[in-house]
């Protein structure tokens, strides 16, 4: 049911008003209204900046005739448009949190950070946004990343510098641009001294010769770069006019068809080197969360359908008592069972022959420190994380009379 009155935030997807021929009438309008359709005409306050086909955040102003099922109209103020996300069923994203991101996305300034636990789909998420949008996907790993060079790009030998050329062309299927870095290569002076560029600097390069294409760069693991290397990126993210200056003293000037997404694991298990407040302002920082219960079951059968679904709900009920705060508390534990240790689940059980516990075990249990082999003895709760996390285990199977199964 729609709610129309007014003030109430809506989403809106514009068409194009064929009624404007001749009249004063907005260029657009529309029938739908948080994807339900309305009899009743929905029309923009100001149509400027809207092209048919997009989607807005709108707020509704007035309601014509509200008693009305098909007289009347309803007008709405545009706040922001959308970036209209459609992406596939195995992707998950809260509702609430979907909308925040298509706002993000449509706008130049807005850095996303995407944070939350180890593998709860935060890289898959970004990939199938780009995918979604039709963007560039450039990869930037930060946790490889310990000092400023490796952010900014260095000065090497001429051999050295071609022979990196030679791998990126070969790493991008560039057959005839790797032979040609290859005969730079052996015919360059190992003494003469040349400017190398990072990725990260090789992929803004690329954004600026292609200005009619979008780019999302993706940097991997932000949380993980060493502090003097993401200190680099305070201009690169500000808001205003962002640039980046290279110690060649060339200063590259941020385009707009670049946007920057990062991701960062969250626990104790990842320790990061400190984020300043200055560094935490310039990003937009959203938390990503696992998928219910029951999208997670439903993804795990449709990928391993011979996986028992009794059991497989007992195991993915297991995972997600280890997945509360409260637990990881009390068990002493940095970090959570990530989604590939419940595919790893439903995988081990789709073969029929592999018990409940043992599939646990193996996918759940050997994720942290020193787990124990399973010979049969009693797991002790006192000693390591794999230990702990074992015997916690075995605890639910034991709660739900489901260790033999």
């Amino acid at each position: 049911m729609i709610d129309v009155k007014k003030g109430t935030k809506c989403k809106v997807r514009w068409e194009e008003n064929p009624a404007t021929k001749g009249k004063k009438y907005p260029k657009v309008r529309s029938n739908y209204i948080n994807d339900e359709y309305s009899a009743r005409y929905i029309v923009p306050t100001d149509d400027s900046g809207i092209t048919p086909g997009e989607v807005w955040h709108c707020e509704i102003v007035t309601v014509k005739e509200p008693t009305a099922k098909t007289e009347g109209f309803i007008l709405v103020k545009p706040i922001a448009k959308s970036a209209e996300l459609a992406l596939p069923d195995w992707v998950y994203i809260d509702p609430k949190t979907k909308q925040v991101l298509e706002v993000l996305l449509n706008d130049p300034a807005a850095n996303i950070l995407l944070s939350g636990d180890q593998g709860c789909g935060k890289t898959t998420i970004v990939m199938e946004m780009a995918k979604a949008l039709g963007w560039e996907f450039r990869v930037v790993v930060g946790g490889a990343i310990t000092d400023v060079y490796e952010m900014r790009g260095r000065f090497l030998p001429e051999r050295a510098a071609n022979a990196i050329r030679k791998k990126q062309a070969e790493d991008d299927g560039n057959k005839m641009l790797a032979a040609l870095w290859a005969i730079a290569e052996a015919v360059a002076s190992s003494i003469k001294i040349g400017w190398e560029d990072s990725d990260f600097v090789r992929f803004l390069r690329e954004a600026i010769a292609n200005p009619n294409k979008k780019y999302l760069i993706f940097i991997d693991e932000y949380t993980r770069i060493e502090a003097v290397a993401r200190g680099t990126l305070l201009n690169v993210l500000d808001g205003t006019k962002p640039f980046l200056t290279l110690p060649t003293k060339e200063r590259l000037e941020i385009p707009k068809n670049v946007r920057f997404v990062a991701a960062a694991n969250e626990g104790e298990a990842f320790t990061l080197s400190g984020q300043d407040a200055a560094d935490r302002s310039r990003w937009n920082i959203v938390r990503i969360g696992y998928m219910p219960a029951d999208k997670e079951i439903a993804l795990c059968l449709k990928r391993f359908p011979n996986c028992p679904e009794n059991l497989l709900i007992m195991a993915i009920g297991i995972v997600n008592e280890l997945r509360k705060p409260e637990t990881k508390r009390k068990l002493y534990i940095g970090k959570s069972p990530d989604t590939r240790a419940t595919q790893n689940i439903a995988r081990l059980l789709a073969c029929g022959s592999i018990k409940l516990r043992t599939a646990l075990l193996h996918s759940v249990a050997n994720q942290f420190d020193q787990a124990p082999i399973d010979n049969g003895r009693p797991f002790d709760s006192n000693t390591t994380e794999g230990e702990r996390v074992a015997a916690f285990v075995l605890q639910q199977l034991v709660k739900l009379k489901a260790e033999d199964l």
